[in-house]
């Protein structure tokens, strides 16, 4: 169809009658219309998880994102979501990833002055940087983190301080089932992520979200 524009625009250029010419140009218009019609539009850019340059220094004038999102997403993926508004309008060197095994930094540079960032010194497990990757939408940027144990379970993004759990007290004078509720309570709270689980398999209350879980940042 390119061709055929390029053929119309030619015998354009050389017609002389006005009659010709209207048709002519009413064909070319005809073909670019349609032409226009089927260029896909442009799609967000995957970028993989290396980082070809350093990432910026001196992120004291970067304010940190307030809040995101994360889920569990099949084939062993974290799915990260980071708005940032604008963020796909600005400049591609503007934006920098860094995924490493066990940590995750994304900086945007929004102006001169500054801009934003996000960052996980800590994750709950490691992940697989070359299987990671990222993308850059309007107002979001979504990593995809890959993890190094497929089937291993994350409670949280990041990786917490482990409480020393306290052994339990009943009360011999209290009621049984409130005691035996109050023990439950207090093993899910100071336990770590085993004992969370198996208390939760036992409340039926599923520790994985069904959708992405809201966060927000220290």
């Amino acid at each position: 169809m390119e061709e055929d524009l390029n053929e119309v625009k030619e015998l354009l250029a050389q017609a002389k009658r006005p009659y010709v010419r209207q048709l002519l140009t009413a064909e070319l218009e005809r073909l670019s219309a349609k032409i226009a019609t089927q260029t896909p539009p442009p799609q967000p850019q995957e970028e993989r998880a290396e980082q070809k340059q350093p990432l910026a220094t001196g992120l004291d004038s970067f304010k940190t994102v307030p809040s995101f999102q994360w889920e569990s997403a099949a084939n062993g993926i974290i799915k990260v979501y980071i708005p940032i508004t604008g963020v796909g309008a600005l400049p591609k060197d503007s934006v920098q990833v860094s995924i490493k095994k066990g940590s995750v930094l994304v900086i945007a540079r929004t102006s001169e002055a500054g801009g934003v960032r996000f960052a996980v010194p800590r994750l709950h497990k490691p992940v697989v940087p070359e299987s990671s990757s990222w993308r850059v939408f309007a107002n979001k940027i979504i990593l995809s983190l890959k993890k190094e144990e497929e089937a291993a379970f994350w409670p949280q993004l990041e990786l917490k301080e482990e409480k020393k759990m306290k052994t339990p007290k009943l009360d011999d004078k209290a009621d049984p089932t409130k005691g035996l509720m109050d023990m439950m309570k207090n093993l899910y709270e100071e336990g770590d992520d085993e004992m969370k689980r198996m208390i939760a398999k036992t409340w039926c209350v599923p520790l994985s979200p069904s959708r992405p879980v809201t966060q927000t940042t220290n």
